[in-house]
């Protein structure tokens, strides 16, 4: 059943989404869809499962009739057919027969190789490495793509450990929670591949060698960033790296949700980029790594913060983007 919170966010998602010019996952049509189809099975919305069924449609007469410069994972290809993958596992659409992207693929993977300067975030490598795991974890058994999609993460791979050097500022603590903040993103990604097995000992070294000593140098001043920094690290827990594990439990007793929610956060911060949603979000990602974990917010805190800023108006540029608008705070709201 829907609560009022959700039939708003519902209603703007109805009456926007259509517009959207953006057809990328985290900013755009793919991404309404990928909401709109889970929302539509957990709340027995079909009007949910046609929108998201027009959205797809409207996804690939753009890919067919338009060429997009943007191959990455944040507004381009890499996050478009990591999303309609998504999709075609879950059983929500059928992708035999759409040709188009095995040609995404490819300028993909061309990028990849043969682009040596490709930025560390997720509108880069990060980006890259969370588009090639479910195409290694859940490929199948065709040993050509296999192989093909080992080589690219591991060219992702050497090209991380080469810029490493020289882009600690990038690293460094934003001002306010920020979901794009490179270091955790980056931990999270390397512990996605980490669980594939592949190029380990390059991973390991890297981590160990090149992130680790600025890591546990590393107290975020914000109660929220710790927590982020929390899960980049728990990310990477399996691979037993010699003080993580204290410097883990350091963040976890000096971390207060309280703070969190009622100091660090402005009163119209609930959107996942930088708001109420994004910190739910990081919470349930703990939990699903550590069933001890003993930070979260439930729904009815998430909902009564956002009934007070829908009250206050809240704006938005992009008003059905996860990252910043409506779709990303109902799927913090997905239980």
């Amino acid at each position: 059943m829907e609560s009022v919170v959700i039939e708003k966010i519902h209603d703007i998602i109805f009456q926007h989404a259509p517009l959207s010019a953006d057809v990328g996952l985290l900013n755009g049509k793919t991404g309404i869809a990928l909401y709109a189809y889970r929302a539509s099975k957990m709340y027995g919305n079909k009007s949910l499962h046609e929108l998201a069924g027009k959205m797809i449609d409207d996804v690939l007469v753009h890919l067919a009739n338009s060429q997009m410069s943007d191959n990455g994972f944040l507004n381009g290809l890499a996050g478009i057919v990591y999303g309609f993958e998504y999709l075609a596992r879950e059983k929500f659409i059928d992708l035999q027969g759409v040709n188009v992207f095995r040609n995404l693929d490819d300028r993909i993977f061309e990028e990849i190789i043969t682009n040596e300067n490709i930025p560390i975030g997720l509108h880069g490598i990060v980006g890259y490495l969370l588009y090639l795991y479910p195409k290694i974890a859940f490929g199948g058994s065709d040993l050509e793509s296999y192989r093909y999609n080992k080589r690219l993460v591991i060219e992702l791979v050497n090209n991380l450990s080469l810029q490493m050097d020289k882009t600690e500022k990038h690293f460094s603590e934003p001002l306010s929670f920020n979901f794009l903040w490179d270091l955790p993103l980056l931990l999270i990604s390397l512990g996605k591949i980490s669980e594939l097995h592949i190029y380990d000992r390059k991973i390991f070294r890297i981590i160990e060698q090149q992130l680790t000593a600025y890591v546990l140098s590393f107290f975020p001043k914000l109660h929220c960033n710790r927590l982020y920094l929390l899960l980049g690290m728990k990310s990477l827990s399996n691979l037993s790296i010699a003080g993580w594990e204290e410097h883990i439990s350091l963040l976890e007793h000096n971390i207060s949700m309280d703070t969190i929610i009622h100091e660090e956060l402005k009163t119209n911060a609930i959107a996942l980029i930088n708001g109420i949603s994004g910190i739910s979000l990081i919470c349930d990602r703990i939990s699903a790594i550590d069933a001890n974990n003993k930070f979260n917010i439930k729904s009815e805190e998430m909902e009564r913060k956002m009934k007070e800023t829908f009250l206050l108006s809240f704006h938005t540029t992009n008003k059905t983007s996860i990252l910043s608008g409506y779709t990303g705070m109902g799927y913090a709201l997905l239980k």
